[in-house]
C-alpha cells in the first residue's frame, strides 16, 4: 500500500465543505439544480450520527481500502476520508458525479478518493480490489442494494467487512434466522461467505428526500472460512435457488432435477430430511449437501 502524502489545506476544506446537515444537502442540490432520481433510488444521508455508526461499525482506520457505491454528494465520503481511509467510489448519476469531480478535486488528485462513474452492476469489483484486506461502506441504494450484496462473496477477494444502509426488510433477510418469515434466498447465499447482525435502526427522517421505507444498518463479517468453498460453491448457489424457487416444495421434490437418480439418499446423507423445505433449512444444511452431491457427482 503506498502511503498517502499529508493532509493539505485544499483537502481539509473540501472536507468541511461536505454536506451532511438537512439544509446544506438541500442547498447543494438547488446550487447544482440537481433533483433526486426516484428510478435511481437516491435518498441522500442528512444526519451526522448516521454517519458516525457507519464509521464506528466498519472500525473505519488509517489506511483502509474502501469502496463506497452511491456517494451521491459525498456525505459518507467525507467521514470515510477524514477517518484517513484511500476510498474508491462509484456513482451512476453523472450529475453527481461531475459535481464529486469538482468537490473533492484536491482529494482524487492527492490519491485518496478514486472516482468511478459507472453502474456499479457493471463494473469488475473485484478486479479494484484484487490482493489485500478491504472493506465495503455505503449508503447503498434501495434499487441495487440486495443485488450487489448476493454477489459480493463470489468475488476473488471478498470484502473483510460491508457495512451499509439499507432497506430495513432487505436488512431483515439478510440475518433472518430458518424458519422465519424473512429468511430466504438472499440470507443463504450472503451466508456462505458472511455472518450478519443489525446495528442501527435508520428513521425516514434521516433521509433527504424521505423514501417511503424505514432503513437499517446492516453490518456482514466475513468468516474465517467459508461454509463450502471451490466448485462446491457453485453448487450451494444452484442447490439454493432451485430450493427456493419452489419452497411450497418438499426438499426432495423442489432438488429432484439438481440430485440425480436417488435425491433422497443424497438429502439423507447430508442430514436433511427429505420432506423438509426449503426455509427451514440453514445454510450449513445447503453447504453440507453442497458437498455431498458435488463428491457424488449428482449437481
Amino acid at each position: 500500500m503506498t502511503p498517502l502524502p499529508a493532509w493539505t489545506e485544499a483537502e481539509r476544506a473540501a472536507l468541511d465543505a461536505a454536506p451532511v446537515t438537512p439544509n446544506a444537502v438541500r442547498a447543494a442540490l438547488a446550487e447544482a439544480a440537481l433533483h433526486p432520481s426516484r428510478r435511481l433510488g437516491q435518498n441522500f444521508l442528512i444526519d451526522r450520527n448516521t454517519v458516525a455508526v457507519l464509521l464506528r461499525a466498519a472500525g473505519v482506520a488509517e489506511g483502509d481500502e474502501i469502496l463506497e457505491i452511491g456517494p451521491g454528494l459525498g456525505c459518507l465520503t467525507a467521514g470515510l476520508l477524514g477517518a484517513g481511509a484511500r476510498v474508491a467510489a462509484i456513482e451512476k448519476d453523472h450529475r453527481l458525479a461531475a459535481r464529486l469531480r469538482t468537490a473533492f478535486a484536491p482529494l482524487i488528485d492527492s490519491g485518496r478518493l478514486e472516482l468511478v462513474e459507472a453502474d456499479a452492476l457493471d463494473v469488475d469489483i473485484a478486479g479494484m480490489f484484487a490482493a489485500g484486506p478491504w472493506k465495503w461502506v455505503a449508503n447503498l441504494p434501495y434499487v441495487v442494494g440486495g443485488r450487489l450484496l448476493a454477489a459480493a462473496g463470489e468475488w476473488e477477494n471478498p470484502p473483510e467487512k460491508i457495512v451499509v444502509t439499507i432497506q430495513k426488510e432487505v436488512a431483515d433477510k439478510l440475518v433472518a434466522r430458518p424458519g422465519s418469515d424473512a429468511y430466504g434466498l438472499l440470507g443463504v447465499l450472503v451466508s456462505r461467505v458472511y455472518a450478519g447482525r443489525v446495528v442501527h435502526a435508520i428513521p425516514p427522517t434521516c433521509f433527504f428526500p424521505r423514501p417511503e421505507v424505514r432503513s437499517s444498518v446492516a453490518v456482514l463479517e466475513r468468516r474465517p472460512e467459508p461454509l463450502c468453498d471451490g466448485a462446491a460453491a457453485g453448487t450451494y448457489r444452484r442447490l439454493a435457488r432451485a430450493a427456493f424457487s419452489a419452497r411450497r416444495k418438499t426438499i426432495a421434490k423442489a432438488l429432484a432435477g439438481e440430485l440425480g437418480a436417488n435425491p433422497a439418499g443424497t438429502l439423507a446423507a447430508a442430514g436433511i430430511d427429505p420432506a423438509a423445505r426449503a426455509e427451514i433449512l440453514p445454510p450449513e444444511a445447503f453447504a453440507r449437501l453442497a458437498c455431498i452431491s458435488g463428491a457424488n457427482g449428482t449437481a
